[in-house]
């Protein structure tokens, strides 16, 4: 119990701090834009439409306490999932109850980052099935880069100095998967999806791919080892 109490606190540590750096940088960023103080709504709007970003972010984080805590991968996946899906989805159901009706991302957020904003309140409003396969689909996606913090054992600091630049990579690579291209593949090989089935798809396949490196690349967590 000790061990999944400090994974918790790890994650939601590591998610709070992110969404602290990543909103504060965003309204000291925005605030010129208008010359008046950002509105309630925008920072609310813009607070829900990082928690994508800060959620990879903050399995990063916990990727390096899985490796020390499990020698298993399906059970450090599993804890992964289930913190990224309680997440999400408790900020997606306080947007979608609670939220203001028609709310969309602020238009400053950074362009790169527009496709993770819209899909992210859009699915937070999304019927059932709908709002179920996107946010299973981020929590899987943000669990299945572990696997690039256990590349070596015989030099551990080769995971801490590539998870940085993966997390960055991993924001960014989200952001493509849910872009408009990407999401018109379905229709040019004749498949009719909703657009957040579509999404979801395309972010579960990169989260298996992903997973299938880990499985023949990566080394197994140690629990207890000096993994980075």
């Amino acid at each position: 119990m000790k061990k999944i109490a400090a994974a918790i606190l790890r994650f939601f540590l590591g998610f709070g701090v992110s969404m602290l750096c990543l909103s504060s940088v965003w309204a000291l960023g925005a605030y010129p834009i208008g010359g008046s103080p950002l509105a309630v709504v925008s920072l609310g709007m813009a607070a829900v439409a990082f928690v994508p970003a800060a959620v990879i972010l903050a399995s990063f984080l916990t990727f390096f306490l899985l490796n020390r805590m499990t020698s298993s991968r399906l059970r450090g996946g599993i804890t992964l999932i289930a913190l990224a899906s309680l997440t999400v989805v408790g900020v997606a159901l306080l947007a979608r109850f609670l939220g203001p009706s028609g709310a969309v991302a602020p238009s400053s957020l950074p362009g790169d980052y527009g496709p993770i904003a819209e899909w992210m309140l859009e699915a937070s409003t999304a019927p059932w099935p709908l709002f179920a396969a996107a946010y299973s689909s981020l929590a899987v996606y943000a669990a299945s880069f572990w696997g690039l913090t256990r590349l070596s054992r015989s030099r551990p600091l080769i995971g801490a100095f590539i998870a940085p630049s993966a997390a960055i990579a991993a924001i960014r690579l989200l952001s493509l998967c849910l872009s408009e291209p990407a999401s018109a593949i379905f229709p040019l090989i004749g498949l009719d999806l909703p657009r957040l089935y579509g999404q979801a798809a395309i972010v579960t396949a990169g989260a298996l791919a992903l997973a299938l490196f880990d499985l023949l690349f990566a080394r197994k967590p140690s629990g207890g080892g000096r993994d980075a």
